[in-house]
């Protein structure tokens, strides 16, 4: 439940961060149903790919290091496997294909999970050196 809830607000913030960055680059503001959308799609991406890739390889990382060096290790890779949400995303919105990956919108994409995946691996490494204290 605890990890539901972290992968939840983890994507939420990324949503936000997507949101700011779309306002900043385009001056747009999406409308309800858009919102819908983006959401209900960058949300199934998000879940998957941290469920089956991104978690159980945050929870491998070695613990041995020093809460600093950890957290930051932990964020590096945690933003760094956001381009798996960012390759299911774009194979569900327009039928995946390398050149999509320099998109504006994948930028975008990349700023929503990126953001996600740091806060995901920061919120990983708090856990493990409270485990470890």
């Amino acid at each position: 439940m605890r990890t539901s809830i972290l992968l939840i607000s983890s994507w939420a913030a990324g949503l936000a961060a997507y949101a700011g960055a779309l306002k900043a680059w385009r001056g747009e503001i999406l409308s309800a149903d858009n919102w819908m959308l983006v959401g209900s799609i960058t949300f199934v991406a998000w879940f998957s790919g941290s469920v089956l890739v991104t978690l159980p390889i945050l929870r491998r990382l070695p613990l041995r290091a020093s809460s600093r060096s950890r957290a930051i290790r932990f964020a590096i890779a945690g933003a760094t496997l956001a381009i798996i949400p960012i390759w299911l995303t774009l194979a569900i919105w327009a039928r995946w294909h390398p050149r999509y990956l320099l998109s504006q919108e994948a930028g975008l994409l990349a700023v929503l999970y990126g953001t996600s995946g740091l806060i995901l691996g920061l919120s990983l490494a708090q856990r493990a050196s409270q485990r470890a204290a």
